[in-house]
């Protein structure tokens, strides 16, 4: 189908599109990108479209100015001005290599944090029926999971893609039909990456029969998806919960998902195979497991997942926005210490003096299955401990147990 019974085919699932505001749209000036805003000015004339382009600095300075003027010049010939994001120059490349991901993924994360800087109803992408016939082919190559063959959505949150049901050959015939140059990426035209190999080579390997067939796998697997119960996560006010028995009573679908929301809540990078089945493994059977940013807690019956709070000054700055404050309220811890005063993470061989005798506080931590605490530490030792945060407890020492509170300043956790 051409590009406008695409969009009109789009809009029967999602006719909310319809009553939006402004709409943003990924603009790279290709032939994709070029027939979505074409197509989308015909069929909405009044509405206020947002043309975005994202300059990666992956190529030569020239090209990409000549690319960014043509581009200004088609935007303005349909009645939108041309926003212009640009990366610095190498910052690509140190994100690919910080998370060990190829350029093409590293310049598709910033791409789309640029994008959602945007305020706008919804923003589009002029991902095609090809691009789904691609992804599939390739995730199909490198024994994906199952639901990586749900492949390209038509809508994933406030991102939409009306011309997901045509091809690429519809988007060309639709800047030809209107009598527009669209630009042309030169490493396009390299097999720089395993996606361009798959799309120079796939038209030779792929019957038309073969294509629909991969089409079909991905919108089977979407309706699935869609029909399953979601696993729910339990926000705490600072962790993150998910009971054992739920999840083991998903489908995969939700299992998968459930692993990626918990990962992405704390990570920016993608989640590997080997970190999926980390995690999967604490959920299952308990145990600890730690990541770059959080740490999973779990006893076989559920699993806790905490930040991990990076080194903090002693400053009296505590992390998680916790405060400590006056407070005359009866329930508050109450003490009153002279001379330096540390606030810090608790550490392996700390030890607190309690009623009972002197304890690890490693020892409390597991009791209380968190992973750490704030400790308040004095020259003569730990004075106290905060985990009620995180779901712990709160300990303050023996040896002022029996101060006079009325003497004393009151602090509470916040």
């Amino acid at each position: 189908m051409d590009t406008r019974e695409s969009l009109e085919r789009f809009l029967v699932s999602y006719p909310e599109l319809c009553h939006s505001e402004r709409v943003a749209i990924a603009f790279s000036g290709g032939a994709d990108s070029l027939s979505l805003l074409i197509t989308m000015r015909k069929r909405f004339p009044s509405l206020q479209l947002v043309p975005i382009y994202v300059d990666h600095n992956l190529r030569s300075r020239d090209e990409l100015d000549r690319e960014i003027a043509l581009n200004r010049n088609n935007c303005s010939r349909l009645g939108c001005k041309l926003l212009v994001k640009t990366i610095e120059r190498g910052k690509v490349e140190e994100l690919a290599k910080s998370l060990k991901v190829s350029t093409e993924a590293s310049a598709r994360l910033l791409r789309y944090e640029l994008l959602e800087e945007e305020e706008a109803d919804f923003i589009l992408t002029a991902h095609t029926r090809s691009d789904q016939i691609e992804l599939l082919f390739m995730r199909m190559l490198t024994g994906s999971s199952l639901k990586a063959l749900v492949g390209i959505r038509p809508r994933r949150g406030i991102f939409m893609r009306p011309l997901i049901f045509c091809e690429r050959k519809d988007t060309v015939s639709c800047c030809q039909e209107n009598s527009f140059l669209w630009a042309e990426d030169s490493t396009n035209d390299t097999d720089f990456c395993f996606r361009n190999r798959i799309r120079h080579q796939i038209d030779g390997i792929l019957s038309v029969e073969e294509r629909d067939t991969l089409v079909r796998i991905a919108e089977n697997l979407q309706v699935a998806e869609e029909r399953e119960m979601k696993v729910c996560i339990i926000h705490h006010r600072r962790y993150l919960e998910v009971l054992s028995s739920e999840y083991l009573s998903a489908g995969p679908f939700s299992r998968n998902s459930l692993l990626e929301d918990v990962y992405s809540s704390y990570e920016s990078d993608r989640m590997s195979d080997g970190k999926k089945r980390k995690l999967e493994g604490i959920i299952k059977r308990g145990g600890r497991a730690e990541f770059r940013h959080f740490i999973a807690i779990g006893d076989g019956k559920k699993v806790r997942i905490f930040p991990r709070i990076p080194f903090f000054s002693s400053k009296g700055e505590l992390p998680c926005g916790l405060e400590l404050v006056r407070s005359a309220e009866s329930d508050a811890l109450r003490f009153s210490i002279e001379g330096p005063v540390a606030f810090r993470l608790s550490e392996d061989g700390d030890q607190i003096q309690l009623k009972d005798g002197v304890r690890k506080v490693s020892s409390l931590l597991s009791e209380y299955g968190v992973p750490y605490a704030i400790v308040v530490e004095v020259p003569e030792g730990i004075a106290m401990l905060f985990s009620s945060f995180i779901g712990g407890r709160n300990r303050l020492a023996s040896r002022y147990l029996d101060v006079n509170s009325s003497q004393s300043e009151g602090w509470k956790v916040i």
